[in-house]
């Protein structure tokens, strides 16, 4: 099983555009959980510079100066040794705006870094972050999938073509069905994604149901490949969903979408559903996020919301910062009043 989950992420890592001159940094990946010996054991076996390194205080400095080249040390400026300088990332999902946010807090422009290649995974991307990831530092991310019951890291990936996954078909059978019928749903319908294993020994699956939701896709994918093609998670059949008061289902990858590309909102955001503040027995959506703008933004994205959604949210904007960062995934809803 371990060395067909090394064979795995080699390929998917191969699928996601990295080669074995390549120098992979993976911040956050080598702990202990499903990820990291997959992601180890994958760079390993395409001949990838793997530098593992360890998510906490302290981390935005050693990813700068391994992005860079160059740390600091006493006030003076020090040239790393060029085979500890990486030319691509690894990283949680929820980790892409943190990179922005290093590099526009340190001031580095994009030209200074040797990154050219970033991968994230763990949990679902909205475009509107990977858009906003593109402009500011040049490079598309790209998805890479995996569950810790099929080993880890290793099941799909993100081709050169972009917005679809290339499930590993000599490895595992994917299905798209509907959660409730159980019935395939056509191509371009949201589904639930099932998982069959055809190699794993330790804890073999069959028709295995994820719980994540996607779309089914036409096979002929432009990059080529002959791997089955489906579309990227957008979220968790049920858990990741949010439901505003009258019955309107809430997926966290769509809000970003409304939230997002309004100018002066930043990257962090709470959501949560409590109690209505003046009619009793009902309830009211609150969204909090971090913005530098004007006195009427709440506004402007009360009514971006009131038009996708038919529903208006309260909405509060906080100062950049007010939302601490989490090291790991992603925690979008918070308890009521916490804002």
């Amino acid at each position: 099983d371990a060395a067909q989950w090394a064979a795995n992420v080699a390929t998917l890592y191969w699928i996601e555009g990295l080669r074995k001159n390549d120098t992979l940094l993976a911040p956050g990946l080598s702990r202990e959980f499903t990820g990291s010996g997959g992601t180890y054991l994958g760079a390993i076996a395409l001949g990838i510079t793997f530098i593992p390194i360890t998510i906490g205080p302290g981390v935005s400095e050693a990813i700068l100066a391994h992005l860079s080249g160059r740390i600091r040390v006493d006030g003076k400026e020090i040239l790393l040794d060029p085979l500890l300088r990486a030319n691509a990332i690894h990283c949680l999902s929820s980790f892409l705006p943190r990179l922005v946010e290093i590099v526009v807090e340190y001031d580095v422009q994009p030209a200074d870094l040797a990154l050219t290649k970033i991968i994230c995974g763990a949990e679902p991307s909205s475009d509107a972050v990977r858009m906003r990831v593109a402009e500011r530092l040049g490079i598309w991310p790209r998805d890479d999938y995996g569950l810790g019951e099929f080993y880890g890291p290793g099941v799909a990936g993100e081709c050169d073509a972009g917005g679809c996954l290339h499930v590993l078909s000599d490895t595992f059978i994917a299905e798209v069905i509907d959660p409730e019928t159980s019935e395939p749903t056509p191509e371009g319908e949201m589904g639930e994604l099932i998982l069959t294993s055809l190699h794993k020994e330790a804890l073999p699956l069959f028709r295995y149901r994820t719980g994540d939701r996607l779309m089914a896709l036409p096979q002929n994918c432009p990059c080529g490949l002959a791997h089955m093609r489906i579309g990227r998670v957008t979220g968790r059949i049920r858990t990741d969903d949010i439901v505003v008061p009258g019955g309107t289902v809430i997926n966290r990858t769509y809000l970003e979408e409304v939230l997002l590309p309004v100018d002066g909102v930043g990257y962090e955001y709470v959501v949560t559903v409590a109690e209505h503040p003046r009619r009793k027995g009902l309830q009211q959506f609150y969204i909090a996020v971090e913005a530098d703008g004007d006195a009427d933004l709440a506004e402007v994205i009360a009514r971006r919301f009131r038009m996708e959604y038919k529903y208006t949210p309260v909405v509060h904007v906080l100062p950049m910062g007010a939302v601490p960062r989490a090291w790991g995934k992603a925690k979008r809803q918070c308890s009521p009043g916490e804002y």
